[in-house]
């Protein structure tokens, strides 16, 4: 399970999509992402300070969730 959460939480992947189909005693789900992580000897996220403003971010098109402190993709 630890796979699947990190993909979640991979920093670089911003994009998704997933399917589901329902059969009579059982339910299938599976999601891609672009670009891929999980990738031996990679870590999740950039460890960094926490960010106070927008030129905090160093993503193109972040912003800064003051609140949060995290960096949000618009």
């Amino acid at each position: 399970m630890a796979s699947r959460y990190s993909q979640l939480a991979w920093q670089n992947s911003n994009k998704i999509g997933c399917g589901v189909y329902w059969c009579s005693t059982m339910t299938f789900a599976a999601c891609e992402y672009n670009p891929a992580g999980n990738q031996v000897g990679s870590t999740v996220y950039e460890k960094g300070d926490p960010c106070t403003k927008d030129s905090d971010c160093h993503c193109d098109g972040c912003v800064c969730l003051v609140d949060e402190a995290l960096c949000l993709k618009k």
